[in-house]
């Protein structure tokens, strides 16, 4: 399988979860929990958002060089520590505090 570091190494998203994609996130939603909002607004000019699953994400490379290919890249430990209780519905939005983590895309496998 080919992966990113074969076509672009210099690919690291921040991703800011803030308050505003905890309270309109929904649960268990592949494409509207918190993280999916909040990787909508990161401005990739490679990449666009496509789903957010409980382990990894998948994003659609847009780039000239190979549109429509796919990265599957596997969430920070952060990121699942959130996820998992937020999809499982063991803490209400009240209970989640914003956070960020960095998503090294480098480390995903094109498909």
């Amino acid at each position: 399988m080919k992966t990113m570091k074969d076509i672009n190494t210099n690919l690291v998203l921040d991703v800011m979860i803030r308050q505003h994609h905890i309270d309109s996130g929904r649960r268990d939603s592949c494409d509207a929990c918190p993280i999916a909002l909040a990787l909508n607004d990161v401005p990739s000019r490679e990449y666009t958002y496509s789903l957010v699953h409980k382990e990894w994400i998948e994003l659609r490379y847009i780039n000239n060089d190979y549109p429509g290919r796919q990265l599957k890249i596997d969430l920070p430990e952060r990121a699942k520590q959130f996820i998992r209780p937020f999809d499982a519905g063991m803490l209400s939005h009240y209970d989640m505090i914003p956070f960020h983590f960095k998503l090294d895309l480098s480390q995903g496998e094109v498909g």
